[in-house]
C-alpha cells in the first residue's frame, strides 16, 4: 500500500471531498489496513430493485394461476373468540371535555367570577 497516497486521500476527504474513484481507492486501502474484505455500493443491489423474496412469491402465484388453483387468501381469518370492534369498544367511550387552557371554570355552586 502506498502510505503517501493513503494519507493524501485521508486528508483530502475532509478538505475538498473525494471523487467516486478516489473514495473507492481509499476504501480499499482502509480495508487492506484492517485486514477486512472490501465492498462498495456497486456490489449491492439498487435500492429500487425488487427483492428476491418478492420474485419467488410472484412466480408461485403465477404458477398457481396457470394451473387454475384458487389464489391463497391475503390474510387468514382470526381463530378463537373474536369480537368485532364495536363489541370490544362498549363502555370505552370518553366524555367530551373542553380544550386545554380554555379558561377558568368555577367549581359547581360557586359564583361565576372568582372573588379576588
Amino acid at each position: 500500500m502506498d502510505e503517501r497516497r493513503y494519507e493524501e486521500l485521508k486528508a483530502k476527504r475532509f478538505d475538498q471531498g473525494l471523487t467516486d474513484e478516489e473514495a473507492d481507492e481509499l476504501g480499499r486501502m482502509m480495508a487492506e489496513e484492517e485486514g477486512k474484505p472490501y465492498g462498495n455500493a456497486d456490489g449491492r443491489p439498487h435500492p429500487d430493485a425488487e427483492p428476491e423474496a418478492w420474485k419467488a412469491v410472484e412466480e408461485r402465484v403465477k404458477a398457481e394461476e396457470e394451473r387454475g388453483d384458487e389464489p391463497a387468501p391475503e390474510t387468514e381469518e382470526p381463530t378463537g373468540d373474536h369480537e368485532s370492534e364495536e363489541e370490544r369498544a362498549v363502555g370505552t367511550e370518553r366524555q367530551p371535555v373542553g380544550p386545554a387552557g380554555s379558561g377558568y371554570v368555577p367549581p359547581k355552586g360557586a359564583p361565576e367570577t372568582p372573588d379576588r
